[in-house]
């Protein structure tokens, strides 16, 4: 196994050896998409609803709720649909199904998390999305990846990856 892990990973297993903790992403990363671009799962939406608007009304919706609530790194689905019609209301239990079917798990990184468990290593899992964590959680169970420490998601815990403030927000809830 090591050996397969080191072809496809190189010195990543290495590096993975000699930390505490090790982080994964979900989308692109555990779980993979089969589309080009996230707002892709609108326009699929949207011809399955036959509502042309959608895509374009979901995406302003979204870049609202941006605005609105600034004062945060990232805001939640919910925040996202308070800006949108009340006949769309519909669409926010079908985005979450929609992306819970289209979702498949990435086999190599699942080797990987395998591998890392494995060595009882500390699993985090950080996340750049407006889905809420429990529906995250359920659905990284339902896919095979379970036995991590913690799931951060940005929606919830009002930081973004690219923050140093969810670095720092990490780092003081692993208390590393």
């Amino acid at each position: 196994m090591i050996a397969e892990l080191e072809e496809k990973f190189g010195s990543l297993i290495k590096q993975i050896d000699m930390v505490d903790i090790v982080s994964f992403d979900i989308f692109d990363t555990l779980l993979l998409r089969p589309f080009v671009h996230p707002y892709d799962v609108f326009e699929y939406l949207s011809v399955y609803y036959n509502e042309s608007m959608y895509k374009d009304l979901r995406i302003k919706a979204e870049e609202k709720a941006r605005n609105v609530y600034n004062s945060k790194e990232d805001i939640s689905l919910d925040n996202i649909y308070e800006f949108l019609p009340n006949k769309y209301i519909k669409f926010k239990e079908a985005e979450e199904k929609f992306e819970k079917q289209i979702l498949t798990v990435n086999n190599e990184i699942l080797l990987l998390f395998n591998y890392v468990k494995s060595l009882n290593k500390r699993i985090i899992i950080v996340s750049d999305m407006y889905l809420n964590k429990d529906f995250l959680e359920k659905l990284l169970i339902e896919k095979g990846f379970c036995g991590y420490e913690e799931l951060f998601v940005s929606s919830e815990v009002g930081y973004r990856k690219s923050s140093t403030n969810m670095f720092k927000y990490i780092c003081k809830k692993t208390r590393y």
